[in-house]
């Protein structure tokens, strides 16, 4: 049953590209497609930067060509587009926005816009790449690079404090688990998109080795959509159970660095709606006191 479902599937596919035929005058292999833009810069919240696909010559039906990598800054005001498909490029399947040019023209405009958001992505370059159908075959034909801006402020991480007991704590050894491991909530100001690697140091009475040991940096998953301040738990110590703690040993565990990103330093935020918009603020250091 599931092969006869592929192989229609793989039927339609076939027939849909091949739905509107080359002009049967000139080899349809012989294809030119050139890609220009308007701007080589795209900014977070700012013009929409214009791409003209064009190719060289005319067709007397509906000709499609594909784009990969440019469907998220489309603007969707515009129609520019009849949908997408998934096709095999050089072996790989690839997702493609089907860029239609009607018959009698040469080119086709699109608009790349990203509205303004309090989600972090980072600067970065995308390429946007023109494939065409000929001869059977999804054939790649040009692309371009576009550099992204984006003005959002970095991510600022860091650990909630409303009262001291929320970034103090002393334990006992026998409380903690089998294999004495220690948690912290860090959390951030805002979305971002990128995995952030945050780095760690250790100080106080206990030794590292002797006592714990610890992990020297965190790498935090993209929160996407998250609310702002949601935090996640990280093991950042592994206690050592057979370890002597009388007298009691402290540990300070500090933020120090993010990869992408700032350290809180004690700055004052609210808690955004619907959470009641209380104050709080957002420290680097965490000190953890264990007892025998």
């Amino acid at each position: 049953m599931k092969s006869n479902i592929l192989f229609v599937l793989g039927l339609y596919l076939s027939i849909f590209l091949t739905s509107c035929n080359d002009d049967d005058s000139v080899n349809p292999a012989d294809l030119q497609v050139t890609v220009r833009s308007s701007s080589q810069t795209l900014v977070e919240g700012g013009e929409a930067v214009e791409v003209t696909v064009e190719i060289d010559r005319t067709y007397k039906e509906l000709k499609y060509l594909y784009l990969e990598g440019a469907a998220m800054f489309m603007d969707r005001e515009i129609r520019h587009d009849d949908g997408w498909l998934t096709a095999e490029v050089d072996g790989k399947q690839r997702n493609l926005t089907r860029l239609p040019i009607p018959a009698g023209e040469r080119k086709r405009t699109i608009r790349l816009r990203v509205d303004k958001d309090e989600v972090y992505q980072g600067n970065s370059t995308f390429e946007i790449k023109v494939y065409s159908y000929e001869k059977g075959v999804v054939l790649p034909k040009t692309s371009l690079s576009i550099d992204y801006q984006d003005i959002t402020p970095k991510p600022v991480f860091g650990l909630f404090k409303k009262n001291e007991r929320d970034v103090t704590r002393t334990v006992n050894i026998a409380h903690l688990d089998n294999q004495g491991r220690f948690y912290l909530t860090v959390m951030a100001d805002r979305a971002f998109t990128q995995p952030q690697k945050i780095s760690l140091s250790f100080s106080g009475t206990a030794e590292d080795g002797v006592h714990y040991q610890k992990e020297a940096q965190l790498e935090l998953d993209p929160r996407h959509f998250d609310q702002p301040f949601k935090g996640n738990s990280y093991q950042v110590l592994q206690i050592n159970k057979t370890g002597s703690f009388n007298p009691e040993k402290t540990i300070n565990i500090k933020l120090t660095a993010a990869e992408d990103g700032a350290i809180a330093n004690g700055e004052e935020y609210i808690w955004p709606n619907p959470y009641g918009g209380e104050p709080f603020n957002m420290v680097n250091t965490y000190t953890l006191t264990v007892t025998e």
